[in-house]
């Protein structure tokens, strides 16, 4: 696992967590992994799949998610697509985790293309502020 690059990594933690298998050493290890970089290692899809895999995979990452919102909030939202900042956010609500600026960051996208966002965005960002 150390010899995955970002997009292996984000992709590898996406597919474990949709299928159920929530490891603690494995993610444990995927996290470390991910700890060894910074956000900017990473598209903007790849943190969005992190945190959405380790919000459904029910694994803790504070430091995980720090990063995340920090990177949406100072500008990766700006090239993240209307699925991608949804699920973003709902991983952020699944995971308890609050961020004002990265909550902030998605309102200001939905506000700058809102006709980009389709009823299953829509939908999901509203479960998220709930």
């Amino acid at each position: 696992m150390h010899k995955f690059n970002p997009a292996e990594l984000a992709k590898s933690t996406w597919a474990l967590a949709v299928l159920g298998r929530r490891t603690p050493r494995l993610f444990h290890a995927i996290w470390q992994n991910a700890q060894q970089r910074t956000a900017a290692a990473f598209q903007p899809a790849e943190l969005a799949m992190l945190v959405y895999a380790f919000a459904k995979a029910n694994r803790r990452a504070p430091p995980l998610f720090h990063m995340v919102a920090k990177a949406v909030s100072e500008g990766a939202a700006q090239s993240m697509k209307p699925d991608e900042l949804a699920s973003c956010l709902w991983a952020f609500g699944a995971a308890r985790h609050r961020s004002e600026p990265l909550l902030a960051a998605v309102v200001s996208e939905l506000e700058r293309r809102p006709n980009e966002f389709g009823p299953g965005e829509l939908a999901q960002l509203a479960l998220s502020f709930a």
